[in-house]
């Protein structure tokens, strides 16, 4: 759970039931999390006004028993900036993907940012420049592919976008999924990049491959979301992603039917109201 929290830096309650504490019931996750709260291995964020969730991050001493296991890490951050934003990345990553039975690599803003260039594959990361909310890796013996990952909760300044495509055209991905709190921004950063193609050998091309998706119909639908414009206008985050992997060999991609939204956005804010309307509930930890 310690090293979940260190690679994509914050989780809900609910992601951490799912990595850690799967077979337990509401009460005793809460009693758990509390506990290791208590002992100062992580930590409660407080709410922020694009996200009202309570999420649980790494402290000092949760970052040093991270060290403990590991030699790879050359640049020593843990601590979330924008929890909000960091959450929404992980979200819109994980989703379906995360327990599915394929062969996946997570490359998330974290360990890009935290490990050695050596540790991914050839133009993921270089001494300076953009990087990703995040990158999946996608393996099948047909073919790899990679899926790009973007949150804007606020428009960023026209160099930076310039950065972000330059990456992109350097990456290659088959898709890039970008969150953007409104349909304004999307145009926006649209507009700006095919004003600037100068700088981009392929930016026409970049661009056909990026899926807008409005925050809050993300956090109402997850994977469901649709696609704002573009060639895959209408299409949801769930249906593309099934659709490359049935390309990818998988006859069938079968996501199931587990219910996202009350993982990673639950109706109940706070542990305590979700333990109230729990119908069974154990009383210690064992």
């Amino acid at each position: 759970m310690l090293d979940f929290l260190w690679t994509w830096k914050v989780a809900s309650t609910g992601v951490l039931t799912e990595v850690a504490y799967k077979e337990k019931s509401v009460w005793w996750v809460y009693k758990a999390l509390r506990q290791l709260q208590k002992e100062k291995y992580i930590q409660l964020l407080p709410r922020g006004k694009n996200l009202e969730l309570e999420l649980w991050a790494l402290t000092d001493l949760g970052f040093e028993v991270i060290l403990m296991d590991r030699d790879d890490i050359i640049n020593y951050r843990y601590k979330p900036h924008a929890p909000a934003h960091d959450y929404l990345a992980t979200c819109l990553q994980l989703g379906d993907l995360w327990q599915f039975p394929c062969d996946k690599l997570f490359f998330t803003e974290q360990m890009l940012a935290s490990l050695a260039p050596s540790n991914f594959p050839r133009g993921f990361k270089k001494d300076e420049g953009h990087l990703p909310d995040g990158i999946t890796l996608i393996r099948s013996p047909l073919n790899d592919v990679y899926l790009g990952y973007e949150v804007d909760l606020n428009l960023k300044d026209l160099e930076r976008y310039k950065q972000t495509f330059m990456y992109w055209e350097r990456v290659k991905p088959t898709l890039i999924f970008w969150l953007v709190r409104n349909t304004w921004m999307a145009d926006k950063i649209t507009n700006l990049v095919e004003d600037y193609n100068c700088y981009l050998q392929n930016g026409n091309d970049i661009l056909s491959k990026v899926c807008f998706i409005l925050v809050d119909d993300f956090k109402e639908k997850v994977w469901e979301a649709k696609v704002l414009s573009g060639p895959y206008k209408g299409m949801s985050v769930r249906k593309l992603t099934a659709n490359l992997l049935q390309k990818l060999g998988k006859e069938t991609a079968n996501f199931g039917q587990k219910p996202l939204k009350e993982i990673f956005f639950p109706k109940y804010k706070s542990p305590q109201k979700s333990i109230f309307y729990e119908k069974t509930a154990e009383t210690k930890i064992y």
